[in-house]
């Protein structure tokens, strides 16, 4: 099993509580970025920006960020609105 189905099987359970006509990254995508990005060493929100756009070709390869990476703006908001709804 790849790397990619474990972590999709292990956060599937995680309810994205945004309005679909509003997602413009998929929280999947995000919370991957995330995760790769705090492993490689991010310290902040910035960093996980930095680390997705230096790394979107990787991303894309596996199906993610289609358009472009997560910005550093967006990141907060969507994690506030997941985990503390």
């Amino acid at each position: 099993m790849s790397i990619d189905a474990v972590f999709a099987q292990f956060f599937d359970n995680i309810h994205d509580p945004r309005q679909h006509a509003k997602i413009y990254y998929p929280f999947y995508d995000v919370l991957f970025l995330t995760v790769c990005a705090v492993i490689g060493g991010a310290e902040g929100w910035e960093d996980i920006e930095d680390f997705g756009e230096v790394h979107l070709p990787w991303f894309q390869s596996k199906g993610l960020f289609k358009v472009s990476a997560a910005k550093s703006a967006y990141l907060p908001s969507l994690y506030c609105t997941t985990f503390f709804a």
